[in-house]
């Protein structure tokens, strides 16, 4: 795997993880009864993605500091293009859903989650993409 590959595996891993627990914790409290804007939650995870991401980058660069060097070349940016443009659609439904939800009223804690959650989505959809686009040559 190159150092590329490796750091879109490990990004989409802790996006899964750690948005995957925050929108979990949010369904358990919209089970509970009505639902607020929790911006510490919010702070947390975004947190958590950063440093898993730099702890992450480090630690991959420690181990193979000759990959970590290397420039892209075309096949990455291709793949990286792709992947992004794939992320885009995903994204744009969410907008809609998410205008949608504003359009008819809901609470202004679903909007914002409900745009939180495309550009998550969005940016698993561009990972899972460029995985793909890697294991498949």
């Amino acid at each position: 795997m190159s150092f590329r590959e490796k750091s879109n595996a490990l990004m989409l891993g802790a996006m899964v993880l750690i948005f995957g627990s925050y929108f979990g914790d949010l369904a358990m409290q919209a089970q509970a009864g009505p639902v607020e804007l929790n911006i510490g939650m919010l702070a947390a995870a975004a947190f958590a993605l950063v440093f898993v991401g730099i702890a992450g980058h480090i630690a991959m660069a420690a181990f193979a500091p000759a990959e970590a060097g290397e420039g892209s070349d075309e096949r990455d940016r291709n793949i990286e293009t792709r992947g992004s443009a794939f992320g885009g659609r995903v994204l744009a439904l969410f907008a809609l859903a998410a205008l949608t939800l504003a359009v008819l009223g809901y609470p202004v804690v679903w909007v914002a989650n409900a745009v939180l959650a495309g550009l998550v989505a969005g940016e698993i959809a561009k990972g899972v993409s460029v995985l793909i686009a890697y294991r498949q040559g």
